[in-house]
């Protein structure tokens, strides 16, 4: 019998969803509206503004009627852990199971949520301490930070130019 794995969280998979969308939105910096909120999740505003009324209870999310919700320091390491997660996961999906880029996302969204810190550190030890996800995104390091990742789009580079690839948006 395959026992079910344990989470790792003491929040559900759609609060972490919130708080992950929300941070990838800048929400950790600024405050967010419902509206883009609702739109990277797919879902109503409604919907939203319902979770995000849970998610400040819970001191995750700061919301403001007029601006929007921005997260707090709390919310942000929660959405840092899971960023963090994806990214690795990603990076473990391409370089030792083979998967392609466009393949992973999927992929890393549903495993984000179950894997321990535990299985994390292994994957990260194993990749060697990666510090960008296949796409060229910084993955945060168990600290909280984030790497900032200046990239130049292959449009402003010369005819004949030799650069390196670094990164391809998913």
């Amino acid at each position: 019998m395959v026992e079910q794995l344990e989470r790792r969280s003491v929040f559900t998979r759609s609060q972490e969803d919130y708080l992950k969308a929300l941070y990838l939105l800048g929400g950790d910096e600024r405050p967010v509206p419902t509206r883009d909120l609702a739109q990277r999740l797919g879902i109503s505003s409604p919907s939203v503004s319902e979770m995000v009324t849970r998610l400040s209870a819970q001191g995750l999310v700061g919301h403001d009627r007029y601006r929007g919700q921005q997260l707090t320091p709390e919310g942000r390491k929660v959405a840092l852990e899971l960023v963090r997660h994806h990214r690795l996961l990603e990076m473990f999906l391409v370089r030792v199971l083979g998967y392609s880029w466009d393949e992973v996302h999927d992929e890393a969204e549903r495993l984000e949520h179950v894997i321990s810190e535990r299985m994390e550190q292994r994957i990260f030890e194993l990749l060697g301490r990666p510090q960008l996800d296949p796409h060229g995104h910084a993955i945060p390091t168990l600290g909280g930070k984030v790497r900032a990742v200046s990239h130049r789009a292959l449009s402003e580079c010369r005819a004949g130019e030799k650069v390196a690839v670094e990164g391809v948006s998913d």
